[in-house]
């Protein structure tokens, strides 16, 4: 299996969900509900291009063609994503064996506030993150990051984190991917894919 590169197609609109695995029970006689969370959270992502020329179309039917074939998976970068947080430094991961919802990281600027912003997004071992909460920085550039999904493996001590252009790794969601094509020769792709958590 070969991790292959989202092509730079134009993408019209796109859907991200969180998919949570988890599974809940309703008591039928006191509508106490009970919820048994799982690890394997993942993004879910719904991409339409629109009006696409014969070169992109090409690009296109190439691209997903081979991934189905060959069963490949994919880096993926957030739709129009800007990093709102101040950002900068060089963040790295402080300490082997973190595992969960949260990381402890050094490298970042010194007592920053808003160095991170909760819905900002960033990479750590090939996995793409979310934070949840505002995230400040202390006197030496050190900060704990609270986001989902978990991680799915400890990072290595001294992990980079991609702050500014992160990326994802996913696969096609089902067997089968197509396009429409109509006058004058321009054509529209419809593709959902779903985290890769075995990355």
């Amino acid at each position: 299996m070969t991790t292959r590169t989202f092509p730079s197609i134009r993408v019209r609109e796109s859907s991200w969900e969180m998919v949570a695995n988890s599974r809940s029970f309703t008591s039928p006689f006191t509508g106490a509900i009970q919820v048994a969370q799982r690890g394997g959270n993942r993004w879910r992502v719904t991409l339409t291009m629109n009006a696409l020329n014969k070169s992109e179309r090409a690009t296109m039917q190439a691209f997903v063609s081979r991934v189905l074939a060959e069963a490949d998976n994919f880096t993926l970068p957030p739709s129009a994503y800007t990093l709102r947080g101040a950002g900068g430094g060089t963040p790295l991961v402080a300490g082997a064996g973190q595992t969960g919802y949260s990381l402890n990281i050094d490298g970042a600027p010194n007592s920053t506030n808003g160095w991170l912003l909760a819905g900002d997004m960033f990479e750590v071992d090939s996995q793409l993150k979310m934070v949840t909460e505002d995230v400040d920085t202390s006197g030496t550039g050190t900060a704990t990051i609270n986001f989902v999904p978990e991680l799915r493996s400890a990072p290595a001590d001294n992990a980079a984190l991609d702050i500014t252009s992160p990326t994802g790794i996913f696969r096609m969601s089902g067997n089968v991917s197509g396009w429409t094509n109509y006058s004058p020769a321009l054509s529209d792709f419809t593709i959902t894919c779903i985290e890769d958590v075995l990355a």
